[in-house]
């Protein structure tokens, strides 16, 4: 993990931003000894099937774009390890709600609390994030 371990607690003690210290809330991730090429690997039926979307513009885009692109033979690869390990996490923690007066099913991420995996999905526990007509990440 290297420096991964060091940030994720910094980041969690707390952030300067002007006079206040902002704390962010983290989610590390374990990547069991998989590397970047397999992690990314095991998330690019996600790009395939346009499930990932990306802005029009923006002034980190073609940076993004081609360090995506050329992987694994950029120099850096960074942003597509941290999106790969975003998407795999994403995607193992989306959930499905249906709804018993319309039927329709709502795709969600569920609530953290003390037991990160408690969601009940038969009974639409935990918090809904999306929309009915989800399309991706």
């Amino acid at each position: 993990m290297g420096s991964g371990t060091s940030l994720i607690q910094e980041l969690r003690e707390g952030v300067s931003a002007g006079h206040k210290k902002i704390h962010v809330p983290v989610i590390p991730c374990d990547p069991k000894g998989v590397n970047k090429i397999d992690r990314l690997v095991e998330v690019s039926s996600l790009f395939e099937a346009g499930l990932v979307h990306l802005p029009e513009a923006a002034p980190w885009l073609i940076d993004y774009e081609l360090e995506l692109t050329i992987f694994p033979l950029a120099g850096n690869d960074d942003q597509v390890d941290s999106t790969s390990q975003f998407l795999k996490w994403a995607h193992e923690h989306r959930a499905n709600f249906s709804f018993a007066s319309t039927g329709n099913t709502r795709a969600g991420i569920e609530a953290y609390g003390e037991n990160p995996h408690s969601i009940d999905e038969d009974k639409g526990y935990g918090v809904v994030k999306g929309r009915n007509d989800f399309r991706g990440y």
